[in-house]
């Protein structure tokens, strides 16, 4: 059974204010786990073969080394979701969070589109979703 982890720590001058780990767990066979690796690039947009069902994510981790713009079911974002990443910025979701589900749509594929004109990002891409009938 996959398990993907975010972990929370706060810090100020008088030490650690608060330090929490947010573990969410996958289908016993280990279907609900996606992930994608890959570099963007210069200049364009990177197609993705991942496929969900926004309603049964569990879990959401980007990342990206350089500016990028991480994009559902069009290289522009139509009829789907944009999340806009800066460089080194690590984006990360549970169904835990207290926060709503950030994507609104089903994702039939994801597109990362790099944008520096003079650098190409690492990507890394994580998905947790609940594939139980």
């Amino acid at each position: 059974m996959p398990t993907h982890s975010i972990q929370t720590r706060y810090f100020t001058e008088e030490g650690i204010v608060a330090d929490f780990t947010d573990a969410v767990s996958g289908d016993a066979l280990g279907l609900g786990a996606l992930a994608w690796d890959g570099v963007i690039p210069i200049s364009t947009n990177q197609e993705i073969d991942l496929a969900f069902a926004y309603a049964n994510l569990k879990a959401l981790c980007l990342y990206a080394s350089k500016a990028a713009t991480i994009y559902t079911n069009a290289n522009d974002g139509a009829g789907g979701d944009t999340i806009v990443l800066a460089a080194g910025q690590v984006f990360a979701w549970s169904v835990h969070s207290g926060v709503p589900n950030p994507l609104a749509y089903n994702v039939a594929k994801m597109f990362a589109k790099n944008l520096s004109g003079t650098l190409t990002p690492s990507v890394k891409i994580r998905v947790l979703v609940d594939v139980t009938p």
